[in-house]
């Protein structure tokens, strides 16, 4: 009997197609590290994290690699000689590598160790988002086209740079946040919290993220979804700020600026009003250029304008797409550092 309901469920639903597709979308990030790095000559297995042009890799596997042996970093991993108050973390909370260490005390820590992780993480997600979101055809196509579009997702993986699990974790976010919205469920809820949770405390400015989950569940339950979101945000923030605080080194600047809200209270009222709205403008254009620059010279601001004027065509050409205004925009919220999309290290 069983057996024969989950047939009717599998046949009823197309899961076998939904599947198909999911199987397809997860082979994406493989291909496309075996395009690019065919591109320039070489093979996966040629990429040689020493040689690449940023030092933050090397920061990382070191610090990782201290986790696994000894349970911390050994050694001064701030960007200014300096280590966190306790023990030797770096600028970055510890978070941010969570998936790196378990893949280390699972399988070894090797040079080779970050990149086929961050190979594993995204199959892994995209497989999930789209048995989550369940799209048709024409959407894993422009799925596939986006995909490819931005670039910094193979140079990424193709590093020892974590910005994949943040990828990663946003993706699978927004593919538990459409799968909510058509069908709720508290199960998708929590772990909406839960993927929400962890990005705050890897990225501060990820909270936005969190916020929405907060707002599902005050519209799912009222007074409940009230009081466990405010809960939920304060704990969060208070364990980023004793992360922070402790397991933090100082970063070269001040992570964030303020003085967009202090002009008010330093120079009045239109002075602040004269000051926010001078800086949107001016930093407005000053991205807008960014971008602009980027397009020709192969930087990640430049995959971004592209996607932008992508996303704005078809959104004109096909209104009331929700489906792929929002998965388009999840890789918009991905994009949390512009660097440059440089050749890979390879070994010789």
């Amino acid at each position: 009997m069983k057996k024969e309901r989950f047939v009717d469920w599998w046949k009823q639903d197309k899961r076998y197609m939904t599947l198909l597709k999911a199987v397809l979308m997860a082979l994406l990030p493989l291909l496309c590290c075996l395009v690019r790095t065919a591109a320039e000559g070489r093979s996966i297995g040629q990429v040689y994290l020493p040689s690449s042009e940023w030092n933050d890799e090397l920061f990382y596997f070191k610090q990782v690699e201290g986790i696994v042996n000894y349970g911390f970093p050994r050694g001064y991993f701030g960007f200014n000689e300096s280590h966190a108050l306790q023990l030797s973390f770096a600028a970055w909370s510890p978070v941010l590598v969570f998936p790196w260490i378990l893949w280390g005390l699972l399988f070894g820590w090797n040079l080779l160790s970050p990149v086929i992780c961050n190979i594993v993480l995204l199959t892994i997600t995209m497989f999930v988002f789209v048995w989550l979101v369940k799209p048709t055809w024409k959407q894993l196509g422009i799925l596939t086209v986006l995909f490819s579009l931005y670039s910094l997702f193979v140079r990424y993986m193709l590093s020892g740079m974590p910005e994949v699990i943040c990828f990663s974790l946003l993706i699978l976010f927004y593919g538990l946040a459409m799968s909510y919205l058509k069908r709720e469920s508290r199960g998708k809820l929590i772990a909406m919290f839960v993927i929400s949770v962890l990005l705050t405390l890897m990225r501060p400015y990820m909270l936005l993220f969190l916020a929405l989950a907060c707002y599902f569940w005050i519209c799912r339950n009222k007074k409940a979804g009230w009081i466990g979101s405010i809960l939920i945000v304060a704990a969060t923030g208070i364990t980023y700020a004793l992360i922070k605080h402790y397991l933090g080194a100082e970063y070269f600047t001040p992570l964030f600026y303020t003085d967009w809200i202090t002009t008010f209270f330093t120079d009045g009222i239109g002075a602040g009003f004269r000051n926010l709205f001078g800086t949107l403008y001016w930093k407005g254009l000053e991205f807008y250029r960014h971008c602009i620059e980027g397009g020709r010279n192969g930087l990640a601001s430049g995959a971004f304008l592209l996607k932008r004027i992508f996303w704005s065509l078809n959104s004109t050409l096909t209104p009331g797409s929700t489906f792929f205004r929002t998965a388009s925009m999840s890789s918009f919220f991905a994009v949390t550092e512009t660097l440059p999309a440089r050749s890979m290290s390879v070994s010789t």
